[in-house]
């Protein structure tokens, strides 16, 4: 799956499924790498459907290498498609939730984007990217009700493939995206783990640490127990207008929604 073989017949027979099972679904082949592509595809759901409501980024290539071994080309490939394809798109069909004042974007990231994997320094970053891109649409859409969220999925697919693909559930990771596409959901901001039976949210912590108005070199190899003492960690999520926790010596209280940019993120 490295993007150099180009042919209709996946998504052809993607859309086939669905209108066999009596649903509606037109493929299209345009390249959302680039901004034209995005534009064309979103004029001809527009032509074909008449409005746009929900956009899932989910196309993605791999280009595996060493970081010694990685080519320019390669890496900058992999950042197009994996990264700059769900941005593109997302802004050509922006004009259109905001002027509907509705809207939903699911974001497909990777478990290579928050912990990283061998031989994928392009495809991990592109997809750490997705996170930071998703909270950032999640900040200026909500003022138009538009809602953006990412899922870090396990699935079977032409990408990826396991010797044992035993509780692996794509159906799992489609009721996920379906639940981020609803208009009743009200996740903004957010990142869902989603694998076999299970889905949980994805969140960034920060710990207490060390608060030193003289930091030296010395007090921080001195105090690093203090800065990755885990007792305590705030996930602020979203400036302190997504969710946040609180956990204290090990014991996770509930979530709350902060209203307020500025609000603390803090325990009850």
């Amino acid at each position: 799956m490295d993007g150099t073989r180009q042919s209709p017949a996946p998504a052809d027979a993607v859309a086939a499924q669905i209108t066999s099972a009596g649903g509606r679904a037109l493929a299209n082949y345009s390249d959302i790498s680039t901004v034209d592509g995005s534009r064309e595809l979103i004029e001809f759901t527009l032509d074909s459907l008449g409005r746009v409501d929900i956009v899932v980024n989910n196309a993605g290539i791999l280009r595996d290498a060493d970081v010694p071994e990685l080519n320019p080309a390669d890496w900058q490939r992999v950042i197009d498609v994996n990264l700059g394809g769900p941005f593109w798109l997302t802004q050509q069909a922006w004009p259109f939730l905001v002027g509907q004042g509705y809207g939903r974007i699911v974001n497909v990231s990777s478990a290579a984007g928050l912990y990283g994997n061998q031989g994928q320094a392009n495809y991990a970053a592109a997809k750490m990217g997705i996170i930071g891109l998703t909270q950032t649409l999640a900040l200026e859409g909500a003022p138009y009700g538009i809602q953006a969220n990412a899922i870090v999925p396990i699935g079977l697919s032409r990408m990826f493939r396991l010797p044992d693909a035993t509780g692996i559930r794509n159906e799992t990771i489609s009721a996920a995206v379906a639940w981020l596409a609803h208009e009743n959901c009200s996740a903004n901001g957010e990142t869902f783990w989603v694998r076999r039976d299970r889905l949980a949210q994805a969140v960034v912590g920060l710990t207490r640490g060390l608060h030193d108005p003289e930091m030296t070199i010395e007090s921080i190899f001195a105090n690093l127990g203090t800065i990755t003492d885990a007792a305590e960690v705030n996930f602020p999520g979203l400036g302190g207008r997504g969710l946040c926790q609180h956990r204290v010596k090990g014991r996770h209280e509930h979530l709350r929604r902060v209203p307020r940019l500025d609000a603390a993120c803090t325990g009850t």
